[in-house]
C-alpha cells in the first residue's frame, strides 16, 4: 500500500456487537491509518446519533471524508481511492491591493462565495493586500469568517514596507515569509488572483 502525504478521515458503521464483516472494515480502516500517519479513524455503532446525522442506515458502511458513504466492505485499497477522490478542496484568494471604497463589496461578495464553495480557504495578503488584514480592515467580518475554516496569510515583507505591526492584525492571521507563500501557493487546488 502506497503512503499519502495528506490527511484524512474514515468513519466507520458496524452493527453492536459487530459481525465479521464490520470487524474486517474496521481492520481494513486502521491498516490504511497505520500506513499513513495523516489518516484518522473513528468507529460508530449503527444507530448512533453520528450515522443518523449523516444518513448511515446500514452496517458495515464507511464515510471517507465526510463525502463518500460506501455501504459494505471496502477493502484497503477501496479505502485508499475514496481517500484520493475525497480530498478536500483547496482555494486560494489572492489579494494584492487595498481596495478603493467602490471595490470593496465586491471584494466581500468574492470572499463570501469562497468561504460557501471551498472545503477550505487560503486568503493571501502581499503587496499593498496586507491593509486588508488589520483590525479595523474593510474585509473584518469577511476574515473572521475565513478563519473559521481556512487561513489567512500575509507575507512578512509586504507588511514590514507597509509600515504595520503585528499586533494591528486581526487575531488569528499568520504572518510568512516569501518562500512559505510560495509553497503554500502550490499547496491550494486552485488560486484566483484580485
Amino acid at each position: 500500500m502506497s503512503e499519502v502525504n495528506w490527511s484524512g478521515f474514515i468513519e466507520v458503521f458496524r452493527n453492536s456487537p459487530p459481525g465479521s464483516r464490520c470487524e474486517a472494515l474496521i481492520a481494513n480502516a486502521y491498516e490504511v491509518k497505520d500506513s499513513n500517519p495523516g489518516i484518522e479513524v473513528a468507529v460508530y455503532d449503527i444507530d448512533s446519533e453520528r450515522a443518523a446525522d449523516l444518513g448511515v442506515e446500514e452496517a458495515p458502511s464507511v464515510m471517507v471524508n465526510g463525502k463518500i458513504l460506501i455501504n459494505g466492505m471496502a477493502s484497503t485499497e477501496g479505502l485508499m481511492k475514496s481517500l484520493e477522490e475525497a480530498q478536500p478542496e483547496v482555494v486560494g484568494l489572492m489579494f494584492t491591493r487595498a481596495p478603493g471604497n467602490e471595490e470593496v463589496e465586491a471584494l466581500r461578495d468574492f470572499v463570501r462565495a469562497g468561504v460557501g464553495t471551498a472545503d477550505f480557504l487560503v486568503l493571501f495578503l502581499l503587496n499593498d493586500g496586507v491593509w486588508l488584514a488589520r483590525e479595523n480592515g474593510p474585509l473584518l467580518r469577511e476574515i473572521g469568517s475565513v478563519l473559521e475554516n481556512g487561513e489567512v496569510l500575509c507575507v512578512e515583507k509586504f507588511l514590514k514596507e507597509s509600515g504595520i505591526g503585528r499586533s494591528e492584525l486581526v487575531s488569528g492571521v499568520e504572518v510568512i515569509d516569501l518562500e512559505e507563500f510560495v509553497d503554500r501557493v502550490f499547496g491550494c487546488g486552485q488560486v484566483l488572483s484580485l
